[in-house]
This record gives structure tokens, C-alpha cells and sequence, in this order.
């Protein structure tokens, strides 16, 4: 793992302070030491199972609230920790770094009723959260060019940050691939471009017509990147594909269902890879339209992926761009 390399967020287990919330355990705890206290008087608690005995209500009562006070806890712990937090509370974990969430719509008071303002999704604010120690950085590593292209527009959805170690970088050059969250294909438009390239003072703009790079006085006046950096910034490359095969399912009612499921776990795997550079491999497809569960098995019985007939490797100035997903489905007749 290099010190670049973004880790999913969704993925990170819960600290072991959270703890996992049992009723029977609970009150399977005040039993026990009901029984015990009552021992040491000389009484014997045999009746704890009985639904019309007292005390098994008040345990039960005692035993609800407290699960909810662990609740309570278990939030509470959640609410500061970047992975989990939500809402207003990951506005209050963003704060430290100076990242505010960004306005996407402003809001309509003149309408009737009035429009709420579209907000940044929490995703993307966590996403650019976990960048931000990236650009504490004055070296000018590949994060922190991410982080700060992600800053310079809500438009941005993904970058591509490369260096000399690419064959097609030459030295001293850092190109730019940026993604757009609006454009067709991810292909950013002009404004989108023009951002990032105004914010890093970039040098070249090639996809931007009529681009005339920073002036010296206005490098004097960055403190967004290194001056020695030639910052190149560049739209990417869409390459569109659509997913089509053939989806075997067991006889029985529930057919739809699992052809709904397995087209959907198919566009879930096709979006998570339209990104930078991003790749979409066959045997990925095979799995997400299989369904398969941790032990091997499957709602389908089959599946034979016709299209596409080879891996899609856009490559580090491109995108993988899927059109649709088209199952046929075919009963088993076994």
C-alpha cells in the first residue's frame, strides 16, 4: 500500500467500543444477578421466566432502558468518528479541517412553499474529509491535488493525479484527469475545467479553449501547489459499454425478484467503477449478476455474461462509462 492510496470508508469495522445490542442478553444479565442478590438472602428466584410475575417486569423494563441508554452510547460514539457520522454531526467532524458542505441548489424563498437548498450528500463530504490531511502537505503529493481539485468545484466527481512515474508524464509535469458530475460520460464542461485549472494555477489546459496560463504574479500569490509543478489539467475520456447476458433462474415464483436483484447488483458494481482509471473485469460482472453469498451459494443458477466480451481498461485518461444492463431471463427446467 503506497501513502497515497484511499481506503473505503463503508468498509472500516466499528471501533470495539459499539457495542453489538441483545434484549434476552440483557435481561438474561438482571436475572442472573437478581438470582444472585436474592440468594444471599436466603431466597431462591426461580420464577424469572414467568410472564405474570412482577419483578420479570420490572427486570424486562429495566433491562429496555437500558438497552437504549447503549444505544444512546453507541450513537454518540458513532457521531464523531468520520466512517459513521452523519448529517449535522459530520459537518462537526469536517469543521477541524475548515470543510463546510457544500450548497448544491441554493434555496427558493419566493416559491410557494418555499424550496429547500440541495445540500452536499454525506458521501461526498466524507469523501473530501479523508483528503483533507493530504493537503497539509507542501510537497505537492497526489493527494492533496485531489483534494484540492475536488475543492474547486461541486462539479468534480472524481481525479486522476499523475506523475512522472506514468510513461506519458514528462519530468517536473503533474496531469490532472478530472471527472464530471454533470457532463455526459463524466466529460466535465468548460467552467468545471476551468475551476480546477484556475485554483492550481495550472499551465496547460488543453480541453479549454483559448486557455492562457497564470501569470507570474498570480503564481507568486499560490500556495496551492509547488512552484516547480507544471500542472496540466485534462478532461477524461469516456469509454462506453453495455452488460447484456443470460440469467438462469430456479422455477418458482420469485424469478422477477431475482432477475431485478441480479441487474442491480450489476449497475451497483458498473457504477462503483466509473471513476479515474477505473477497470471493469468480466469475472466481476459474472459474480455481481451470480449474487454469489460468502459460501458459494446463489439465488441464480447461472449466469453467461454476452457483452462485454473482454475486460474494460480505459486506462489512466479514462473512464469506464456504462449505457445498460439487459438480462435475459431463462427458467431451469430442472
Amino acid at each position: 500500500m503506497s501513502r497515497y492510496d484511499p481506503i473505503n470508508l463503508a468498509l472500516v469495522p466499528p471501533p470495539a467500543s459499539v457495542q453489538v445490542l441483545s434484549f434476552d442478553a440483557t435481561y438474561a444479565a438482571w436475572l442472573a444477578s437478581f438470582t444472585a442478590i436474592a440468594a444471599t438472602y436466603n431466597v431462591t428466584y426461580n420464577v424469572g421466566t414467568l410472564r405474570s410475575d412482577p419483578m420479570g417486569w420490572m427486570m424486562s423494563a429495566a433491562a429496555y432502558r437500558e438497552m437504549l441508554k447503549r444505544g444512546e452510547i453507541n450513537d454518540a460514539i458513532k457521531a464523531v468518528l468520520l466512517p459513521t457520522a452523519l448529517g449535522g454531526d459530520l459537518d462537526q467532524v469536517c469543521a477541524d479541517f475548515n470543510i463546510v458542505r457544500r450548497v448544491l441548489v441554493p434555496a427558493d424563498p419566493t416559491t410557494s412553499p418555499p424550496t429547500a437548498a440541495v445540500m452536499e450528500l454525506d458521501a461526498d463530504l466524507r469523501a473530501r474529509r479523508a483528503l483533507a490531511p493530504e493537503a497539509l502537505s507542501s510537497a505537492g503529493p497526489p493527494g492533496a491535488y485531489h483534494f484540492f481539485a475536488m475543492q474547486a468545484s461541486a462539479d468534480v466527481r472524481d481525479v486522476g493525479v499523475y506523475g512522472p512515474e506514468q510513461a506519458f508524464v514528462q519530468p517536473g509535469h503533474v496531469v490532472l484527469v478530472v471527472q464530471s458530475v454533470s457532463g455526459p460520460g463524466g466529460v466535465p464542461p468548460t467552467a468545471t475545467l476551468q475551476a480546477v485549472a484556475s485554483l492550481l494555477c495550472a499551465w496547460e489546459a488543453p480541453d479549454i479553449a483559448g486557455y492562457v496560463p497564470p501569470t507570474p504574479a498570480q503564481l507568486d500569490a499560490n500556495t496551492l501547489r509547488p512552484d516547480t509543478d507544471h500542472v496540466i489539467v485534462r478532461a477524461v475520456a469516456p469509454t462506453y459499454y453495455n452488460v447484456s447476458g443470460v440469467l438462469t433462474l430456479p422455477p418458482g415464483p420469485n424469478g422477477a425478484s431475482v432477475l431485478a436483484a441480479a441487474t442491480a447488483a450489476i449497475q451497483a458494481y458498473c457504477a462503483a467503477q466509473n471513476i479515474v482509471n477505473g477497470e471493469v473485469t468480466l469475472s466481476s460482472l459474472i459474480a455481481a449478476g451470480r449474487m454469489l453469498n460468502a459460501d458459494g451459494t446463489s439465488p441464480a443458477l447461472d449466469f453467461v455474461l454476452t457483452s462485454p466480451l473482454a475486460n474494460v481498461v480505459p486506462g489512466p485518461l479514462g473512464t469506464p462509462v456504462c449505457t445498460g444492463v439487459v438480462l435475459t431471463p431463462q427458467v431451469s427446467n430442472g
